[in-house]
């Protein structure tokens, strides 16, 4: 199967959805349960986190020589982390999936059963992996314009429910501990940029994937800022903390005359083709690692076993919606850490065989690779 590439604006624009779509909905109120009102700056702070992160992950696959994962260590050691890499991105989509069936049968759905959302949905995610990372890149494209176009227009839309007292609040509640732990817990989800470890050599002018990831975090970050600070003015920090989906209660406070009376579904569906783009990006990576693993020359065949695979991890992951943003808030950043840090330690490595004399060099193979 020839090789798909694409631009650094299309793994740009994929990027800002990528980042946008999962935390826009699930991360806000456990976000100021533990930040507050500083929440928006944790944003940036975490955002540039991840830009180190994926950064590394960058630079660490540019370097990875075609002799490291042929030599004996090499090919089990990155053979043993490609996998740990598959299973935290399957464990990924698993969540999100999850999350958004509880979402969905709670708010839209409540005589439907879980599984059939879940099938549905990780159906249409398993044929877009199939289809390729240049299909997917096209609908991250096509899906930013209209996602943009939610987020500008919604301060708007609710200027005249907000409580603007509340700005003072943003610049002047600052507490270093809860601005930590907010870091800490935060930069993980940035820190997903650590998939282009994996892409890179589906990516032109991979040299420029830096700068790339600099803007596409950077503008991701301005849009979860965006909805964060709405959520402040117009609910305050304590109320924000204790709703499950604060972005969608926001949108709810949008009223256009007795024809239109809300919003949301709108923007749920806007909000959907976002998460849509971001599961499928994941599943991708996941199938890329499995036929590398298994000396596969195409991902298709694992489409849909591996798809079905997500879909049942996402219906056993919990019992139910609590025990499981328990579970996630609890142990997921250590999992995270350990998993999208190893890229460090490559690039330290193959820095540290160079100057000592080691052979630095060869063609540049696909990370996935075992």
């Amino acid at each position: 199967m020839a090789v798909q590439r694409i631009t650094q604006l299309q793994l740009g624009l994929m990027f800002i959805l990528f980042h946008y779509s999962s935390a826009t909905g699930f991360l806000i109120g456990p976000l100021t349960g533990v930040a507050s009102y500083q929440g928006w700056a944790v944003l940036f702070a975490s955002a540039a986190g991840g830009w180190a992160i994926g950064t590394a992950a960058a630079a660490a696959a540019r370097r990875l020589p075609a002799d490291d994962a042929g030599g004996r260590l090499g090919r089990w050691v990155h053979g043993a982390y490609s996998l740990l890499c598959g299973l935290f991105c399957l464990h990924l989509v698993a969540y999100n999936l999850r999350e958004y069936d509880d979402f969905m049968v709670h708010f839209y759905l409540p005589n439907t059963p879980e599984w059939v959302i879940s099938l549905l949905f990780g159906a249409t995610i398993s044929i877009a992996a199939r289809s390729g990372l240049e299909a997917i890149a096209r609908c991250g494209s096509g899906f930013f314009f209209i996602t943009a176009a939610s987020v500008l227009l919604l301060p708007p839309l609710v200027a005249r429910e907000l409580e603007y007292d509340r700005i003072v609040a943003l610049a002047t509640h600052w507490d270093a501990s809860g601005m930590t732990k907010g870091i800490v817990k935060t930069t993980p989800w940035f820190g997903e940029t650590f998939i282009v470890f994996f892409l890179l050599p589906q990516l032109r002018e991979a040299d420029k994937t830096a700068r790339t990831l600099a803007w596409s975090l950077g503008c991701g970050a301005v849009a979860l800022a965006i909805k964060f600070v709405l959520c402040m003015l117009l609910f305050g920090s304590d109320v924000t903390s204790h709703f499950t989906y604060p972005a969608l209660e926001l949108v709810r406070y949008i009223r256009l005359g007795d024809f239109l009376e809300n919003l949301d579904p709108l923007m749920v569906a806007i909000w959907t083709t976002a998460l849509f783009v971001k599961m499928s990006l994941l599943l991708y990576v996941v199938l890329l690692i499995a036929s590398r693993l298994l000396r596969l020359r195409d991902h298709r065949p694992l489409s849909l076993s591996i798809g079905a695979l997500a879909v049942g991890m996402s219906l056993h992951l919990a019992s139910n919606s609590a025990e499981l943003q328990h579970a996630f808030e609890s142990s997921w950043a250590a999992f995270a850490y350990t998993v999208q840090l190893v890229p460090i330690l490559y690039w330290a490595f193959l820095a540290w065989r160079k100057r000592n004399g080691g052979r630095p060099g060869g063609r540049r193979t696909n990370p996935g690779s075992a």
